[in-house]
């Protein structure tokens, strides 16, 4: 059997080995689809920073470090390539929104930022009341990573001082599997940080 030149299937293969020029076709095939479709999910947005470009690069990017590393080998035809990069668009897009959304109210409020904190301070009803705040959103946070709830679980029992070992054994996880979510967790939280 001949595979037509033109082919996504020997595109893929010849990504997935490196070839450039493979990379350059597949773009000019799939990129200004890709940029209409972002376009589409970001409609609504009020958020001037990101754009169906940006989502479309961002996706490519993911893609072709995929592919490189040997990644997604049973993706092989246009169907599939295609449902595959829309995926890679709408997690862009979720991880651009949840740390859009990580904008909470300060912890304390600036007059407070001006004096020497105390565990006092940290003890009134406003502060509760904003600590409260910020563990429900950051467990949101978890929630919307993983419907389940099990991240969640995981981030509690952490915040908790339960040690990774004993979070493993209550969940009946291993514990590598722990270690892993607790990486992702602490990777959530510190985008929201970063803002």
């Amino acid at each position: 059997m001949t595979v037509d030149p033109g082919s996504i299937t020997l595109w893929l293969h010849r990504l997935q080995s490196g070839d450039v020029d493979a990379a350059h076709q597949l773009w000019s095939r799939y990129y200004p689809k890709l940029v209409q479709t972002a376009s589409k999910y970001l409609k609504g947005s009020t958020d001037p920073a990101i754009e169906g470009e940006d989502v479309a690069q961002s996706a490519f990017q993911s893609f072709y470090r995929s592919a490189l590393a040997g990644e997604y080998l049973e993706v092989g035809n246009r169907e599939e390539l295609w449902k595959l990069l829309v995926i890679f668009a709408i997690k862009r897009i979720k991880r651009h929104r949840s740390t859009e959304e990580c904008q909470v109210r300060p912890l304390v409020s600036t007059a407070a930022q001006d004096d020497d904190l105390s565990l006092a301070d940290l003890r009134t009803p406003q502060a509760e009341a904003q600590m409260a705040d910020l563990l429900e959103h950051l467990l949101n946070l978890l929630d919307r990573e993983d419907p389940s709830g099990e991240l969640r679980r995981i981030g509690v029992l952490y915040l908790e001082d339960q040690p990774p070992r004993e979070i493993a054994k209550q969940l009946q996880r291993r514990t590598t599997t722990i270690l892993q979510k607790l990486r992702l967790i602490t990777i959530l939280w510190e985008q929201c940080e970063e803002l």
